[in-house]
């Protein structure tokens, strides 16, 4: 998890002119990297804000309850090995990406940028894609667009 980690934490804000740093729908985001550093979530929905491109390990999650749908930005470029650590996720979490091509992930450890037994929901025509991405990760029982993705 991050420094930020939190079950209350419910705003941040910053000095009007920060120059790192800018907030965008609840989430910190550095300015000038793109890289998630704060994210909060509702309703057991975490929304990666458009203009981030890169996950890394150490965001700070905040919020109440399972985290049950993830919506991935079309801006993402990378995410990175467990990045995902300190949030509190569903066993069987939906990931709706919207970028026609899917982030890169960790060389060594691919499968840690990902989640096992999720739900992923691509746009239809980066289905292959996004299919391909899934078995080079290598993790088991995911289904893509509703259709179960083998190694």
């Amino acid at each position: 998890g991050g420094a930020l980690d939190s079950k209350t934490l419910s705003k941040v804000s910053l000095a009007k002119g920060n120059k790192n740093f800018k907030c965008v729908k609840g989430c910190l985001v550095d300015k000038k990297k793109g890289t998630l550093i704060f994210v909060r979530y509702e309703n057991g929905t975490l929304e990666i804000p458009e203009g981030v491109k890169y996950l890394v390990e150490g965001i700070s999650f905040a919020g109440e309850g399972k985290i049950e749908t993830i919506i991935m930005p079309k801006t993402l470029k990378s995410m990175g090995y467990c990045w995902y650590l300190g949030g509190n996720y569903e066993y069987k979490t939906k990931v709706y990406f919207h970028g026609k091509n899917p982030p890169r992930l960790p060389k060594k450890y691919s499968k840690w940028g990902t989640f096992s037994r999720a739900a992923y929901y691509v746009p239809k025509s980066a289905y292959n894609k996004y299919r391909k991405w899934l078995k080079k990760a290598g993790n088991s029982r995911v289904t893509l667009n509703g259709k179960v993705v083998s190694r």
